[in-house]
Formats: C-alpha cells, sequence, structure tokens
C-alpha cells in the first residue's frame, strides 16, 4: 500500500470512529472504555512545550459535546469554568485552574472531569496545539 492510500484510508477509519461515537447516547456508568482510553495517554494530544495556538480537547463518551478555550485566555492563565454543552441535550461544566494552565502551558496535557449532569460525567483532556 502506498502513503497516499495508507493516509486516505486512515482519515477515512478516523472520520468513520469519530461519526460513529457521536451517535452513541450517553450511559449512567461514569467509566467507560472511552474514558479510561483518554486516561490512559494514548491519544493524539501529545504533549507541546507551549500554547501557539488555541487548546484542543477530547471529550470521553461525547455526544455533542464540546470545548473552546482562546488561546488569549490560556495565555493569560486565569481560573476559568467553561460550559462544555455543544450540541448535546444538556450542560456539562469543566473548570480549569491557575496552576492547570500554567501546566498546560508548560506542555503538559490535563486531564479534567466535568460536572455530573444527567446522571453522567465525562473526562476531559485539553493539550496545546
Amino acid at each position: 500500500m502506498d502513503r497516499r492510500l495508507f493516509l486516505k484510508n486512515s482519515a477515512m477509519a478516523v472520520g468513520g470512529v469519530m461519526f460513529a461515537s457521536s451517535l452513541v447516547a450517553c450511559a449512567s456508568d461514569t467509566s467507560t472504555e472511552q474514558d479510561a482510553e483518554l486516561a490512559s495517554g494514548d491519544d493524539e494530544l501529545a504533549p507541546r512545550t507551549k500554547c501557539s495556538a488555541a487548546p484542543v480537547s477530547a471529550i470521553g463518551s461525547n455526544h455533542g459535546h464540546a470545548l473552546s478555550i482562546p488561546l488569549a485566555e490560556a495565555l493569560a492563565g486565569v481560573a476559568k469554568s467553561y460550559n462544555i454543552k455543544g450540541a448535546s441535550g444538556h450542560p456539562h461544566t469543566v473548570a480549569v485552574s491557575v496552576a492547570q494552565f500554567k501546566q498546560l502551558g508548560a506542555g503538559a496535557v490535563l486531564t479534567i472531569q466535568s460536572t455530573v449532569d444527567a446522571g453522567h460525567k465525562h473526562a476531559v483532556k485539553i493539550s496545546c496545539a
């Protein structure tokens, strides 16, 4: 298989997995395989040395939630809570502390638990892009 075909097939597989995972409904069990995978560190959010673009996030057991942290807020490092409702039918909040923003700026990949709503919570990984 040549490189172009490999990359095309890989992109299609990732897109299919992301689409399929968006169709999965909430479960009341908060310790899912997807949350465990996020906690393991085997994901695409590799540590960076400094935030030069808005942080990226991955939300375990996701079903429409979204987190957006502007670069200016990440660089300012002021504690803040973010609503991750997105297209989901219910909200969750993720709080990022001053210490966590400092860790993020130093290249750490953060894993933060959201608040509990609708009987469950989400593991949220945040990394500098």
